[in-house]
């Protein structure tokens, strides 16, 4: 269990959540995310088209990392890199599998 400890004193009963620093964090980890995905949608539309252009920018998007704020909603927490090469590997372990299944459904069907 992923547990996080802050070491921050707690915020003045009046001052609001959303702090100048927090909402600088948040839109320079938002203008991040989104030029990677725009890059890789660039890197995409010139090899591949628009399909290839549509497909790596929302895998990018998808495995980009959740704000902070946002992990709790849905009820996300940060990965290792140990648990981020295992969910890449899985995504291309599916690539495999149905690459052949699809190879041995060819064979049987000319069978």
């Amino acid at each position: 269990m992923y547990i996080e400890i802050f070491e921050e004193k707690p915020r003045a009963k009046k001052e609001s959540i959303l702090t100048k620093n927090f909402l600088i964090g948040i839109i320079v980890e938002g203008l991040v995310i989104a030029i990677m995905t725009m890059s890789a949608y660039y890197v995409g539309l010139n090899n591949g088209g628009e399909a290839t252009a549509s497909t790596m920018a929302f895998a990018t998007l998808c495995l980009s990392r959740l704000v902070p704020a946002l992990r709790g909603v849905f009820k996300v927490v940060p990965l290792s890199i140990e648990l981020l090469f295992t969910i890449y590997g899985l995504a291309l372990a599916n690539l495999v599998v149905i690459q052949t299944l699809k190879w041995v459904q060819t064979k049987i069907k000319r069978a």
